[in-house]
């Protein structure tokens, strides 16, 4: 239940654009309230936001990884 909500709160990721593309932006409260005015969160309010927040890190840090050595090799 917790990845679902997880889910469709990155579909409203917000993203900037730059010389090297569009650049994911971290979740935060504005991508998650939407969620909240309209489903019951699965677990108390306070963890279910540290505990999206916390996963969006865990993503943002292995795309992250990811693109370290592709712009290494540049």
């Amino acid at each position: 239940m917790l990845m679902d909500a997880f889910s469709l709160i990155a579909r409203g990721r917000r993203y900037i654009a730059g010389m090297d593309g569009a650049a994911k932006q971290p979740l935060s409260l504005h991508e998650i309230n939407p969620y909240l005015d309209r489903f019951e969160p699965p677990i108390p309010e306070r963890e279910f936001i540290r505990a999206v927040i916390r996963m969006d890190n865990v993503v943002m840090e292995g795309e992250a990884n990811k693109q370290a050595p592709r712009k290494a090799g540049r």
